[in-house]
């Protein structure tokens, strides 16, 4: 049963294959009757003034003229279009380049001045550094003359109390 209906689904892919390449031939034949109705209908237009006379030719002439001086026209306002274009994307460029540079300097004046506040951190890192070590000289000295005061008050009152009994 699968079998069978696996040879039906490939015998509709094969139609289906023949119809677009029908569809497609069909396509192209009815392009060619279309471009071949075209041209008879432009030369049947061209030859209607004199019947293959001179007059047919240079009016045949005139409007191939013509017709190349519109193809020119569409050229030359493409070319503009696409100059009038790179000037802008130029513009766009030169600009965005003075913004790159123009960042570039802020950045550069930046990392000089974040090396000038470093140096002034280390500089006061050091200093706090040599503050600390002379407070703890200086706490050092206090509690030594605190150390001597409190005996020399405790001597006293010593000597005053009980030293002047013996």
């Amino acid at each position: 049963l699968v079998r069978e209906y696996l040879a039906k689904a490939d015998a509709l892919a094969r139609t289906a294959a023949d119809l677009r390449v029908q569809a497609a031939e069909l396509a192209r034949v009815r392009a060619a009757e279309t471009a071949q109705r075209d041209r008879d209908a432009r030369e049947k237009l061209l030859a209607s003034s004199t019947r293959g006379g001179p007059e047919s030719t240079s009016r045949r002439e005139m409007l191939d003229q013509a017709a190349l001086l519109d193809k020119n026209r569409d050229i030359l306002g493409s070319l503009k279009r696409i100059t009038q274009m790179v000037g802008q994307e130029l513009e766009r460029m030169t600009v965005a380049e003075q913004v790159l540079a123009d960042d570039a300097a802020t950045i550069q004046s930046t990392f000089e001045e974040h090396e000038a506040y470093r140096g002034a951190a280390q500089k006061s890192a050091g200093a706090l550094r040599d503050f600390e070590d002379q407070e703890r000289g200086d706490r050092l000295v206090v509690i030594a003359c605190f150390s001597v005061f409190l005996s020399v008050v405790l001597w006293i009152i010593y000597k005053r109390t009980i030293g002047w009994i013996i």
